[in-house]
């Protein structure tokens, strides 16, 4: 099959990601008519349920699980990341959460664990243990970090909005790594009067990065005329901005 300059580079990208050969990743790329993120996810899932790998997964999972529940919980949770060396307030743990798709705080499936073992191609808690420094600097990347902030929001959340400490303690561990403005914007929550601590919407949580992105480090690109949410307006009341509209 002859591909065309759109197909080579998603071939590219699927065997840059799963390390499989062309012809492999032609046939499957094929199979999902060069969808490369349903074939990624596909090939990943059949890796962790049937590959080579897929015994060794699911012996770590276990390790892990609720004998009840079938799941990996708090306990579970706590004990992985005792493994691992971190803290459940990590940052690095949403990135690992991330990878493995999971699609609620606080719990992994066994699907969820095992393919994402096999997306971030590790067969231990020693290789993943080894590979934390790794995951950690992923989220210096804006790309990287921009898919791993927005999937935090659903996978934290128990309703619409996500609770006002909830927010505040997520974007503690993750403004970091991006918003030069960080400290500043965990004050500016902190003062807000009991009543104005609401619950933190998508809107709110999306447009902060994209206020990250418009101001990087010069709070003077600052635009008052776009729409941003009104906490964020707020906020550079906060910082001092004082806004000069043009009279007509």
């Amino acid at each position: 099959m002859s591909l065309n300059a759109a197909q080579t580079k998603l071939k590219k990208e699927f065997m840059n990601f799963t390390g499989v050969d062309e012809k492999t990743a032609i046939s499957i790329l094929k199979k999902y008519n060069f969808d490369v993120n349903q074939a990624v996810n596909k090939y990943f899932e059949s890796e962790s349920k049937s590959g080579p790998n897929a015994q060794k997964y699911e012996q770590i999972f276990n390790t892990y699980m609720d004998s009840q529940s079938k799941k990996i919980e708090a306990e579970g949770i706590q004990k992985f990341c005792n493994d691992l060396g971190i803290s459940p307030m990590d940052a690095v743990i949403l990135v690992i959460s991330y990878y493995f798709g999971a699609k609620k705080s606080g719990e992994y499936t066994k699907e969820e664990f095992c393919q994402g073992m096999s997306v971030l191609k590790v067969t231990s808690i020693a290789e993943l243990k080894a590979n934390i420094p790794h995951i950690r600097n992923e989220l210096m990347d804006e790309e990287t970090f921009k898919k791993v902030y927005k999937f935090t929001f659903n996978f934290s959340r128990e309703s619409k909005n996500l609770e006002f400490e909830s927010a505040r303690a997520l974007w503690e561990i993750l403004l970091p790594f991006v918003f030069h403005f960080h400290k500043e914007w965990l004050q500016f929550l902190d003062q807000l009067p009991k009543e104005k601590q609401k619950d933190i919407s998508q809107d709110l949580w999306n447009m902060l990065l994209e206020f990250h992105i418009q101001v990087r480090n010069d709070l003077s690109k600052y635009d008052p005329y776009s729409a941003w949410p009104s906490q964020i307006d707020e906020f550079m009341e906060f910082m001092g901005f004082k806004p000069q509209f043009e009279e007509y």
